[in-house]
């Protein structure tokens, strides 16, 4: 019986400690995609936890643990995400499934924001005055973005669904226009918070570039 009691007194632990690990990872994205990591504080971080710093550095570590494992759990969310969407449509041709994917790309970061100040926009590049682990993640889910892109586009060449142009300047531009696109999203204060809310982005990617005569559906 006390076998027993010990086995749930640990479960019990163990769910408390990922709550709490949970709760100030939450907190530290907040912090690092508004102030960048140089001027975060793990102060702060604390305070938009509701923890203290020493409970954070006893469950996490160190402010460079803490972004690194910010960086890590978020780049795997997203590489995740695009494999999914892809693989979900794998049936179907190279043109669905690279419309598919601007859409869960512009979803993702709409419905993680902070995420997008840290991988797109620029926030995480502070990281590279510390060590080169963190401007690489940043780096690495940049070129996950950039290589589903450009495999789909030179599938949908092969196609011959879009321009017969060079895939990597034209996976470029598109990603610009969707960082660009976010950007001026988040400051004019606007979100969809909905899938199927970002066609007008996708309409300027497919007929602003000239990727095909229509509109996929």
């Amino acid at each position: 019986m006390e076998d027993g009691r010990t086995a749930q007194r640990e479960i019990r632990k163990v769910a408390e400690r990922e709550w709490h690990q949970t709760r100030i990872l939450s907190a530290a994205l907040e912090v690092f995609a508004k102030r960048g990591y140089g001027k975060t504080s793990m102060q702060e971080v604390a305070e938009t936890a509701g923890f203290s710093v020493g409970h954070i550095y006893s469950v996490i570590g160190k402010k460079e643990s803490l972004f690194d494992e910010v960086l890590f759990r978020g780049g795997t969310d997203l590489e995740n995400a695009l494999r999914h969407r892809v693989e979900q449509l794998s049936d179907k041709p190279a043109i669905e499934r690279l419309d598919a994917l601007f859409d869960e790309i512009l979803v993702f970061f709409d419905e993680s924001p902070q995420l997008f100040q840290l991988f797109l926009s620029g926030a995480g590049e502070g990281s590279v005055e510390i060590g080169t682990q963190f401007s690489d993640r940043v780096r690495g889910v940049r070129r996950c973005i950039h290589e589903h892109v450009q495999s789909l586009l030179e599938e949908a060449q092969a196609d011959h669904d879009v321009a017969p142009l060079d895939p990597v300047d034209m996976t470029v531009a598109c990603l610009q226009i969707v960082n660009s696109f976010l950007s001026q999203w988040a400051l004019a204060g606007y979100s969809p918070r909905a899938r199927g809310k970002t066609e007008t982005m996708r309409r300027i990617i497919w007929h602003g570039l000239s990727l095909q005569s229509e509109q996929p559906d």
